[in-house]
């Protein structure tokens, strides 16, 4: 898979992840958004170490593109997820 690729992924992923913390209840239903997460997690899961890092390697780089007040949010995402090593 290409790194062009990887990248577009990571950032769709991002993205998402981002509409889902800053929607309201009006927009996205709180027990929907948390499954929705929950989802997404578990399914990051159950890849590789190697492909977790790339995930974590590309979201810190994909971090500085991003409005400062959401930053903290984009750098936790890997803690958030349980793909990173604690």
């Amino acid at each position: 898979m290409s790194l062009i690729l990887i990248r577009s992924l990571i950032k769709c992923l991002v993205d998402t992840l981002i509409a889902i913390e800053l929607s309201d209840n009006s927009m996205i239903n709180e027990d929907v958004a948390v499954e929705l997460l929950e989802q997404i997690s578990a399914e990051l899961q159950t890849l590789s170490l190697s492909d977790k890092d790339t995930i974590i390697s590309e979201i810190a780089n994909l971090s500085p593109e991003y409005p400062r007040e959401i930053r903290a949010f984009i750098q936790n995402l890997p803690e958030t997820l349980g793909i990173a090593e604690v």
